[in-house]
């Protein structure tokens, strides 16, 4: 990527990919945080929590009005709490997106359910690309993940 800079990150991660993405963001650039996936395997409780934390730094307002870019965070799970409508939106947004062949969803395996475990493992190493799915029984219904 050189000196190339970007205009949006969507960041799943957090943690260490932070400040790697926000050092990339244009003037005018937008980081949109929509997950910690790297505090999901916290073996130590809340040492890990807390190295999570450093790992992201501190943001400070002046310093995002400074550089001209803006850092979004998003937690689903409290959308779906306190406003259901807005996920209920979304999920029929994407999936009419999905029924018009305007996105294709990248699929990185697919299991049966005896390898449940196996695509579990793999989602939660982090290793994993695209959505898993597994296929459940004989009448071939799929989880994806």
């Amino acid at each position: 990527m050189g000196d190339k800079k970007i205009d949006v990150s969507y960041n799943p991660v957090g943690g260490s990919t932070y400040k790697k993405d926000f050092s990339i963001l244009e003037s005018g650039g937008r980081m949109i945080l929509f997950g910690g996936s790297e505090l999901g395997n916290g073996k130590w409780g809340i040492l890990s929590a807390l190295n999570f934390v450093r790992k992201m730094g501190l943001i400070i307002p002046v310093g995002l009005m400074m550089s001209s870019r803006s850092v979004l965070g998003v937690n689903m799970l409290k959308v779906a709490d306190n406003k259901p409508e807005v996920l209920e939106h979304c999920l029929k947004s994407v999936f009419s997106l999905y029924s018009e062949g305007k996105i294709t969803p990248q699929i990185g395996g697919i299991y049966t359910q005896d390898e449940f475990f196996k695509a579990h493992n793999l989602l939660e190493s982090g290793k994993s690309t695209g959505k898993l799915v597994v296929k459940w029984g004989s009448t071939g219904a799929t989880l994806n993940t």
